[in-house]
């Protein structure tokens, strides 16, 4: 049976969460000020469809897990929504496959929508409704398909979105639901059937997507510390020159101020989790490698809208 949800948040831990439903998402705020997020969700037999919006910059990282395909395009601002380092236009969409791995950033606000659907049932009605093949959705891809096919699927898309956002309370019957998921399953493979591969495609975006994906996995190395950036390059056996470009165009900012905007994420995590009894702002502050403890509380304030010893005190730990 089909279901449904919209929520709004104003932690993107939450707003993250929400997303692990089917995807595994590690969210981080770039932008100043306090989040907001709302997210509806529409579960049906084989595909999930999701409609958001967002207030401020953030970079997510995306982990898709085996057999998922994840397809995704912006809604208004597009070239505010960065996918493997290249803004995304109008007339585009996106597809990440099955155990693939990349980097959507936005600068501002944002609005956008998507679905997933399994790999396997996307080849099964791709093999029935065109009979050829289409390019193997493998690795973080963008598509430019035809204009008219990919208004149908956004506006297929939308109208699924709205129906179950103001009819949540009445069950569709089982007809009607086949019927509705078969069209937009069929929406998706026109687009992809005659769409024509992004840049991300090439050589050079396989490049910097793989290096993006180690330094990554790099990055939970250095959970409590900043190394320099020799250091880490180092480890990733690359070129400042190439580590700094490959990062300005993936996160929007360069390694180093990546991992502290991480170290960030870490330390608001634990101040919201800690006992205001228990714990005290400095001490989970040292924790996380943040010794000079004024400029911790500017920088946070500017960051998350608030002072750290704000986030300790309504921690979830009070309730």
């Amino acid at each position: 049976m089909p279901s449904s949800s919209t929520s709004t948040f104003s932690e993107p831990e939450e707003f993250e969460a929400a997303l692990r439903r089917l995807t595994d998402v590690n969210l981080l705020v770039t932008g100043q000020g306090r989040f907001r997020g709302r997210l509806t969700q529409v579960a049906l037999h084989r595909i999930h469809l999701v409609a958001a919006d967002e207030t401020v910059s953030r970079v997510a990282h995306i982990s898709m897990r085996p057999n998922l395909t994840l397809v995704w395009w912006a809604l208004a601002r597009h070239g505010s929504q960065i996918w493997c380092g290249t803004p995304c236009l109008a007339g585009e969409f996106m597809t990440l496959g099955p155990g693939a791995r990349a980097y959507a950033r936005t600068e501002g606000a944002c609005r956008w929508a998507g679905l997933w659907i399994s790999a396997t049932d996307l080849e099964r009605h791709r093999r029935a409704l065109t009979g050829s093949p289409i390019m193997a959705l493998n690795g973080a891809s963008a598509w430019r398909p035809r204009h008219a096919a990919l208004q149908t699927l956004r506006a297929l898309h939308a109208a699924a979105i709205r129906l179950f956002e103001h009819r949540a309370h009445e069950v569709l019957t089982p007809r009607a639901t086949h019927g509705l998921e078969q069209q937009l399953i069929h929406a998706v493979v026109q687009c992809l059937s005659n769409g024509v591969p992004g840049a991300q495609c090439g050589e050079a975006g396989e490049r910097h997507n793989s290096l993006m994906a180690r330094f990554e996995d790099a990055c939970e190395t250095y959970a409590h510390r900043v190394p320099a950036l020799s250091e880490l390059c180092a480890a990733l056996g690359v070129s400042e020159r190439s580590l700094s470009s490959s990062c300005t165009r993936h996160l929007g900012k360069g390694p180093i101020s990546y991992l502290r905007l991480r170290r960030m994420k870490s330390v608001r995590h634990a101040l919201r989790s800690a006992c205001p009894a228990d714990y005290n702002v400095a001490e989970l502050a040292r924790r996380h490698g943040f010794t000079e403890l004024d400029r911790f509380a500017a920088r946070y304030r500017r960051l998350f809208g608030e002072l750290p010893s704000a986030t300790l005190q309504r921690s979830k730990a009070v309730l």
